[in-house]
């Protein structure tokens, strides 16, 4: 995602403020660290990021292979809700997920800063061994683009160029190379994981269960810190941070189906991010569709995904 599974949040990239200094000067910056319009250097705005350093993600994570043996050891359930945590089948539905041999996800969403709305395309497939993930951030003042593809330990990461709503163009020269560790120190997650937000006892404040036909929908108002451990390294990453950003917002409801699958995931996000010494505070929400039961293709470099046709193009 992620970019976000993900899904990931626009405002990563971008960054709006009006200030008052006997005239209004509109300031504009992105993730990708360049200025448009007005660039103040060494002005702050707003307020501080969050001091993370001293949170480790592995004291926030499940063991998912544990929870998985749980889940099987109960056999065909009417309601799982019965025997298992709201949080303990939220990462069933991804432990099932990543059992697949072919899946597909798509994120679309818009983020608001400052009055300027941002576009989010995204995408993950999954085909045995192999994995692929696009970002895509679009809006009349800027425009990013990146795609990851993963065999294995191998993990390449190219930077896109001619970037619409929808599509980008990449070039074989224009590609850094990563191993699974160093991947995860600067993007919080591989494309082989499909969340990266951690959900556990410790990163939930509060959740509710109902059923919507034989699905459930879990509602979670997430840990403002706990939760994003992961996600604000990719954040960073990706947009050229000064500083990890502070949530004020992270409210996520999944949809699981009748055997616990993952189906969906809603993110609002609200959040305060820095860049280049510019802040602004970012709302938006992203919605994440995971696909499954068929066959994906993996798109070569030179193709575009179809988002406009959710991916029809790359089912086989």
């Amino acid at each position: 995602m992620k970019f976000k599974e993900g899904l990931k949040s626009s405002c990563d990239y971008f960054f709006k403020k009006k200030l008052l200094i006997t005239i209004i000067v509109s300031v504009v910056a992105i993730g990708s660290g360049v200025g448009l319009g007005i660039v103040l250097n060494n002005f702050v705005l707003g307020q501080k990021g969050t001091d993370y350093s001293k949170m480790n993600p592995n004291d926030y994570s499940v063991d998912s292979e544990a929870l998985l043996t749980k889940y099987e050891s109960y056999g065909k359930l009417d309601d799982y809700s019965t025997k298992l945590k709201n949080y303990e089948m939220i990462n069933i539905g991804y432990a099932l997920l990543k059992k697949e041999e072919s899946t597909m996800s798509i994120t679309k969403g818009d983020i608001n800063a400052a009055g300027i709305t941002q576009t989010v395309r995204s995408t993950n497939i999954k085909k045995n061994a192999q994995f692929f993930e696009e970002q895509i951030s679009f809006s009349s003042m800027v425009k990013l683009a990146g795609r990851t593809y993963q065999e294995n330990d191998d993990i390449k990461y190219y930077k896109g160029s001619e970037i619409t709503k929808e599509t980008a163009s990449y070039v074989e020269t224009d590609v850094t190379n990563f191993n699974p560790e160093n991947y995860i120190k600067n993007y919080g997650k591989t494309p082989s994981e499909p969340l990266i937000f951690l959900i556990s006892k410790n990163t939930i404040k509060e959740s509710t269960i109902t059923r919507d036909g034989t699905d459930y929908i879990i509602q979670c108002k997430m840990n403002k810190k706990s939760a994003v451990l992961n996600y604000v390294v990719q954040m960073k990453t990706l947009s050229n941070l000064t500083e990890y950003p502070s949530f004020e917002i992270l409210d996520i409801t999944f949809k699981l189906d009748k055997d616990l699958l993952i189906k969906q995931m809603i993110s609002h996000e609200k959040y305060f991010a820095r860049t280049s010494g510019v802040g602004s505070t970012c709302d938006g929400i992203l919605t994440v569709n995971y696909y499954t039961g068929k066959s994906f293709r993996i798109p070569s470099l030179s193709e575009n995904f179809d988002y406009q046709n959710d991916g029809a193009a790359f089912i086989c």
